[in-house]
Order: C-alpha cells, then structure tokens, then sequence
C-alpha cells in the first residue's frame, strides 16, 4: 500500500530475511519489549516437537518449551528512533503472550506517533470455555490489559477476527471493558483484534460485509478445490475397477 514496513524479529528464519531483502523491508533482529536490554526468548514447542512461530518471552506460555536463547529487546521508541520514522500508521503485534510489553512502549511516544490502527493476537491452544492455553485466567487478564491500555491512548473502536466465526465483528472498546465475560464467544479459538484512534470510517460495515463476501468466496473454492479431488480420484477408482472386470480381473 506504499508504507514503509519495519519488520522486528528476534530469531529471523532466512526466507523472512530475504523476503525483506527482496521488498525493501527494515529487518531489526531483536524482540519488541517494554524496555531496552535483553531478555530469554523460549522456544516453541508443543508435545516434543518444535514449533518456530511460537517462541516467547513468557516462560509459562502454552506452546513453549524449556529451551531459550538470550535475545535483544527494543521499544517502539527505540525502532523509530533506529529508523528515523516518525509515526506508525499500523502496528500488528504478534508475540505469544507478550502483547502487553510490546503495548506498554506505545506511552513512550507522543500523542502524533501513535498508530493509526493497532491489531494484536489473543487466545489459541484451545477455545475459551476451556480455559486452556491462551485462555487460561492469566491469558484472560492479558487480553483485556492490551484493551485497557489502548482505550488509556485514546482507542476507541475495534473489529474482532474470530478463526471460528464467519462475520467480522466490530465493537466499542468501552463497552468491550464493561461485558467482558461475552466478548468472547465460549466456542472462540484464535483471531485478531484490531482497534483504531480516530472515528471509525465511513463506509467501514460495507468493507467488513465486502471481506466477508471474499472469505466466504475463498472458502468455497477450497472446498470446491478439496471435492474435486476427490471426485478425480473416485473417478480414476471407478474406471480401473471397470477396466479390470472387463479384462477379467
């Protein structure tokens, strides 16, 4: 969309930094924190076997294993100050459980560097009414901090992206911190949310009902995708079967 990106990484598998390379993405090789200095990174792992995209600071997280590597952390402050950027338009945060550290270093900028729009995972392991993985009390707590937080800087609106769910919903953050107990669907998995400082734009349930439209349409053509292999294969089953009985097989 012609942003600059900046891309912050603690542990870069070598097609991101190509990708980057290649785009002319800002690689910085550190994880994004509340303060400069370093930190134990654990990696993912989930029933013994590794899981890269699940490593996190956080020791108790649910994908992580007891292995860790000692890793540089830097605020937002420190990227932009790294990069000679002076706003964020959007901020997408994905650090397994540690969203509230990274969101603590938004206080650190002024009011016109804020982002514009800022979107950052919840839940995963399990659904909600299991209060497993993501889910668990502290997960919970984790969650709606990130949300109180942002409503503190002067967030104001949200659309939530449930895995689970089919319709994007969007919501008030300050009725979100008054009904938290159904925020969340008992059967929401993973998703995102996304929240933004100004009034939300006009037009913005025609966009939501446009992407809807191309979800739905993506789905069905993997299904269609998934039944007509199926059906090619019943197919060529049928044949052979057919050619054996006439050669009398």
């Amino acid at each position: 969309m012609g942003f600059h990106c900046i891309a912050v990484e603690p542990v870069p598998i070598p097609s991101l930094s190509s990708e980057c390379s290649k785009r002319g993405i800002t690689l910085i090789e550190a994880a994004a924190g509340s303060v400069d200095g370093w930190a134990m990174l654990y990696r993912g792992e989930l029933n013994g076997h590794p899981i890269p995209d699940t490593s996190s600071m956080d020791p108790d997280w649910w994908a992580v294993g007891s292995t860790a590597l000692q890793t540089r952390v830097v605020t937002l402050a420190s990227v932009l100050a790294t990069t000679g950027s002076v706003e964020i338009a959007c901020l997408k945060i994905d650090v397994e459980g540690a969203e509230a550290d990274v969101l603590a270093g938004l206080t650190d900028l002024n009011k016109g560097s804020l982002p514009g729009y800022v979107a950052f995972e919840y839940g995963g392991g399990g659904c909600r009414e299991s209060k497993v993985g993501g889910w668990n009390a502290k997960g919970i707590k984790s969650t709606f901090g990130c949300l109180e937080q942002l409503v503190g800087l002067g967030y104001t609106w949200g659309v939530m992206c449930e895995r689970v769910e089919s319709k994007l919903r969007r919501f008030e953050l300050m009725a979100a911190m008054s009904n938290r107990d159904d925020f969340f669907s008992p059967r929401a998995e993973v998703g995102n949310l996304i929240v933004g400082r100004s009034s939300a734009p006009i037009g913005l349930n025609e966009l939501l009902k446009s992407i809807e439209r191309q979800l739905r349409r993506q789905a069905i053509l993997s299904s269609i995708g998934a039944n007509f292999g199926a059906f090619v294969f019943h197919v060529r089953r049928y044949r052979a079967a057919v050619s054996r009985r006439l050669l009398g097989r």
